[in-house]
């Protein structure tokens, strides 16, 4: 997937409507890090930021969070070439060009999600992989949240990352999330998800309490 001189891009704008994406080359992976360097000017990052690395599998143009490493933890001491940085990928790979599935509406659902342990927001929209949530807090493209999502008196907690973001009237700001890497936060989001579709069939049907 990552294999030597194979291409990734990273994105560098927390502005998703705006996207810039910077093209670097894979060197190598090791244990898990890539070191990859620059196809242009090489762009200031610094060791811990955190950002989205966008790259072919098979035929398909997939996303997936990552965390920019420091050279001098991670390369064994060894030279680097000119620019060149370490990229640590973290989750899964999802598609870059389409939603992996289909989001429910959940605002009728009671749903809320907790946020870094405080800020808590009602969720909008939710899918087996990810949701989207309103806030007044300010998250970057590509930063990892550690979310809890409750949903009638049960909690699931895991880490996602950020997909984009959506400024709305009255201060609010719509955000879209994908589940990173915790198997206990997808199997909730399943089963979340799973929930928001029956009480829609109950309402549709008349059904609902």
């Amino acid at each position: 997937m990552f294999t030597p001189g194979s291409d990734i891009f990273l994105q560098l704008t927390e502005d998703s409507d705006r996207r810039k994406l910077s093209p670097f080359k894979v060197e190598r992976l090791s244990g898990g890090v890539i070191l990859a360097t620059p196809e242009g000017e090489t762009p200031d990052l610094d060791p811990g930021a955190e950002t989205i690395i966008y790259f072919e599998r098979g035929r398909e143009f997939v996303k997936q969070p990552a965390t920019i490493e420091a050279p001098e933890a991670s390369d064994n001491g060894e030279s680097l070439p000119a620019g060149a940085i370490l990229i640590r990928p973290i989750g899964k790979p999802v598609s870059a060009e389409e939603r992996q599935c289909y989001r429910t509406q959940a605002l009728l659902a009671d749903v809320t999600v907790r946020i870094n342990g405080d800020d808590h927001c009602n969720v909008v929209d939710i899918s087996p992989m990810g949701m989207s949530f309103l806030s007044r807090n300010s998250y970057g493209t590509g930063q990892i949240l550690d979310i809890t999502v409750i949903c009638e008196g049960e909690e699931y907690e895991g880490r996602a990352s950020v997909q984009g973001a959506r400024d709305l009237p009255g201060g609010e700001t719509r955000y879209g999330v994908y589940c990173a890497d915790s198997e206990q936060l997808q199997k909730g989001l399943q089963k979340v998800s799973m929930h928001v579709q029956r009480e829609q069939l109950k309402r549709a049907s008349g059904k609902a309490a």
